[in-house]
């Protein structure tokens, strides 16, 4: 129940960060209203890759954090 509840919330967390009109989105907006949404895909397909690859790597980070903090507490 409590991987579920942190899944729910990094998949809140993530949706929140990319709502923000970064430089990715914009580009995204820009190629779909000039060209068209088929020219926008590689894009998108690109920047969800990217996306996916800095999950792992924050959740490699908190397993790395989480196992020292626990190794201190003791």
């Amino acid at each position: 129940m409590e991987l579920l509840l942190f899944f729910i919330s990094g998949l809140l967390a993530s949706f929140v960060g990319g709502v923000v009109p970064g430089a990715v989105n914009l580009n995204v907006v820009y190629t779909t209203i000039n060209k068209s949404a088929k020219a926008a895909i590689p894009i998108i397909l690109a920047a969800g890759i990217g996306e996916i690859v800095l999950s792992f790597i924050a959740l490699h980070c908190s397993v790395f954090v989480e196992e020292n903090i626990q190794k201190n507490r003791t």
